[in-house]
């Protein structure tokens, strides 16, 4: 909803961004067209892209209107993002409403702008709240909380972020609590759940919620991981029992995994006893079903992933949610278009008016996508031994190496000559493990991980 009132060459900018950060040759002829934009245009906003993010562009080269990027992979892509939209007028403008200065004038002296520009701006930010809110000139603190963060992640933090140096000692080891529980947490989400944490801890007002709202909440697994880690830890002399409800809203609406398969499943299954009977989910799969010619959507990967898009539509505030870094490539926007469209029907049919975050539907697009695909994703595994009597037992243990899904060619050698005689190609895809008794050369050293082969092979021998 919000990419509908951002300013369109910052949109554009935003995805050839994406493409510069995922290594995607721009090409100035098809992106012009994708953009309905000049090719001049499409260069021009290429070339101010180099301007900001100058000293994290490793190489650039461009050749007959194709451009080709690599970035300072280090810097996750929604810091660079960060950078950008920073610039945005709107952006800037729904922070000043959120901080009750939303007079015309105000966006004049912040922002530079005209008069006439600003009352438009204005006008603009208020019709956006009217669509975003129940009730615009009286949103609710769990509204306003979630329209805080997302501009929070798009731009830049718009509260003052606490200094107390033991709650945010707390907020540090509750992502390493959750890892021992077994949930992962990209960079991009573990920043969303900080900010969570710590507007929690500034803001007075507390976010209120209904018996029902209580009960349904409690069932969440994601609520019982933080119950307990409130239970154990001197957290709750800084937030409330709300403000736990706060957080299980928070993290059930960020992508996680698990760091085990059976954890996974188990989730999911809870998930899907909670929120939707069998005969809705059933009605919704024999339309995927029919608009994919396929039965992919019987596959259990494929129910996990839609019972993770829908599981943030039971108050209807999906659309308040973060619009997490996505890329999709073209085949995937002919998907999205079609899940969307199916998602939008279904529940128009069931009468429930759910709005949907683009940014949700697009990570559930990538999953359907993949399994759609029936190619193998081929991953090269490198091992490098310091011993060559090593090298019959490693092969013998890697050989079980197989799954479903992955292509797993391994390859063990005893020395670093034999990965140069690699394809770059084969390198970018691979995992290389090297004996911890050598030491890697400089130019692939990035891209290797230390074991210990001695023991890996005592332990199976």
């Amino acid at each position: 909803m919000i990419d509908t009132f951002v300013e369109k060459d910052l949109l554009v900018k935003s995805e050839l961004l994406k493409k510069m950060y995922y290594q995607e040759p721009l090409i100035i002829s098809q992106l012009s067209q994708q953009f309905a934009i000049s090719t001049i245009t499409c260069t021009n906003y290429i070339e101010s892209l180099c301007i900001p993010f100058q000293k994290w562009i490793i190489k650039k080269h461009y050749h007959h209107g194709i451009y080709k990027f690599y970035l300072d992979q280090h810097k996750p892509l929604y810091q660079y993002q960060q950078l950008l939209l920073q610039q945005s007028h709107f952006l800037n403008g729904c922070r000043f409403y959120l901080q009750r200065k939303e007079h015309y004038l105000h966006f004049v002296e912040e922002l530079f702008i005209s008069v006439g520009t600003a009352y438009q701006l204005k006008t603009q930010v208020a019709l956006f709240f009217e669509e975003l809110f129940t009730e615009p000139n009286n949103p609710t603190e769990l509204e306003e909380r979630l329209l805080i963060l997302k501009l929070s992640l798009k731009t830049a933090p718009c509260f003052p972020i606490s200094k107390n140096f033991v709650f945010q000692q707390h907020i540090n080891y509750f992502f390493s609590y959750i890892r021992q529980e077994g949930l992962l947490l990209s960079d991009e989400s573990r920043y969303y759940v900080a900010l969570a944490f710590l507007l929690s801890y500034q803001r007075d007002k507390k976010v209120q919620f209904s018996d029902t709202q209580k009960i349904m909440l409690k069932q969440f697994p994601i609520y019982l991981i933080i119950k307990k880690f409130f239970s154990e830890t001197a957290l709750s002399n800084y937030l409330d029992q709300n403000d736990l409800l706060f957080l299980t809203i928070i993290i059930n609406a960020v992508p996680y995994t698990f760091t085990d398969v059976k954890l996974f499943q188990k989730h999911y299954q809870q998930l899907n006893r909670l929120l939707y009977t069998p005969l809705e989910l059933k009605q919704l799969f024999y339309q995927f079903e029919q608009a994919f010619h396929s039965e992919v959507p019987k596959n259990i990967f494929f129910i996990n992933a839609l019972i993770k898009l829908l599981k943030t539509t039971t108050q209807n505030m999906q659309p308040l949610f973060p619009d997490m870094t996505i890329y999709l490539s073209e085949n995937e926007q002919h998907i999205y278009s079609l899940v969307h469209q199916i998602l939008i029907n279904h529940f128009k049919e069931q009468k429930l008016n759910f709005r949907f975050n683009k940014s949700f539907v697009q990570r559930f697009t990538k999953e359907v996508n993949f399994l759609l695909d029936d190619k193998t994703i081929v991953i090269h595994l490198f091992f490098v031994v310091a011993n060559k009597l090593y090298l019959p037992l490693m092969e013998s243990i890697l050989e079980q190496i197989k799954t479903s899904y992955l292509n797993i060619p391994v390859i063990v050698c005893t020395s670093y000559d034999e990965l140069q005689q690699q394809s770059q190609q084969t390198l970018k895809q691979a995992l290389i493990f090297y004996d911890d008794k050598l030491e890697p050369p400089k130019n692939i050293a990035k891209m290797t991980i230390p074991i210990n082969i001695q023991k890996i092979c005592e332990r199976f021998s």
